[in-house]
């Protein structure tokens, strides 16, 4: 699954295990997957996407709130399934 999270320029893959962004700050998650169909879903939050194999989604939203999200696949993609979370923090 392939993943980039953009906050003004930057972009990032999946991979990290926490992003870092400003509260109040706009966010575009822009995802896809080569593979399987995967639910990505950031917990606490109103972002939900099925992910299909060759398909780009959009997710645009503001976060408001200091707290850390958790990033995870809510669809049973495979064997490496539970090893598919990240952490997004908002911070002041």
């Amino acid at each position: 699954m392939g993943l980039r999270a953009g906050y003004g320029r930057v972009h990032l893959l999946y991979n990290p295990g926490e992003v870092e962004v400003p509260k109040n700050s706009k966010i575009k998650v822009i995802a896809t997957t080569k593979d399987v169909i995967h639910g990505f879903e950031v917990a606490g939050t109103n972002i939900n996407m099925m992910l299909e194999p060759g398909y780009i989604s959009e997710y645009t939203t503001t976060l408001d709130k200091t707290v850390e999200f958790l990033i995870v696949c809510n669809e049973y993609c495979g064997v490496g399934h539970h090893t598919m979370q990240s952490m997004i923090k908002v911070v002041d």
